[in-house]
């Protein structure tokens, strides 16, 4: 029998394994907590046990740290060798020249044109349509509802809040967390944040 480990924590761990039900008829899925420690380290569930042969894996985590949690998990399981194929829920419309790599995550009712390119560890959410030849780069975490207009190009480590538009032929920078203003219409440089809760907006510090 083939397996599936679904590693990860709540919300997100339970809406992998849905997703992944619904693709996955002929083996079986385990879902796998993590747990933190109170340095912010993983307790990681036994995941040696199984072959990496007949086992892939998928990591289920949010945007904590600019997706860098969910990016060190990633490692960790690679390291083992264990294949983390991507998922992309069946009711999404998505191009059949779609290019997306491991661990990454199309949820359900996106809409994704053709040429994209989709970097690995990636979470497209709910509803996000995505525009003509655009690349969303590696460990990021798009939300729900976003608008990614046609020839835009996404950096790594970014988090695009829900509802956000991002207009044709713009670079947005890596390591951002952009959740206004709602439509944005210029380049975005890197390490830059914008909160829409707080109305703050600047440069996120590198130490």
């Amino acid at each position: 029998m083939n397996y599936k480990i679904i590693l990860g924590k709540e919300p997100w761990l339970s809406m992998a394994l849905e997703d992944w039900s619904l693709l996955e008829k002929d083996c079986r899925l385990i879902p796998l907590k993590i747990d933190l420690a109170t340095d912010y380290s993983f307790i990681m569930p036994e995941v040696h046990r199984y072959d990496t042969d007949t086992t892939t894996c998928f990591v289920a985590w949010g945007f904590d740290f600019l997706n860098f949690q969910r990016y060190e998990i990633v490692g960790k399981l690679k390291n083992i060798g264990f294949s983390l194929p991507p998922i992309i829920h069946p009711s999404a419309v998505v191009s059949d020249s779609l290019i997306i790599r491991e661990n990454s995550w199309v949820q359900a009712f996106c809409e994704i044109e053709p040429s994209v390119k989709i970097g690995m560890n990636t979470v497209i959410s709910k509803k996000t349509i995505i525009g003509f030849q655009s690349v969303i780069g590696n460990n990021s975490f798009i939300g729900s509802k976003v608008n990614i207009k046609n020839d835009v190009k996404v950096g790594a480590n970014v988090y695009l809040g829900d509802g956000v538009t991002i207009h044709s032929n713009l670079v947005i920078g890596d390591k951002c967390h952009l959740e206004f203003p709602e439509h944005i219409s210029g380049h975005i440089i890197n390490n830059s944040f914008a909160f829409a809760t707080s109305n703050l907006s600047g440069s996120i510090i590198s130490l």
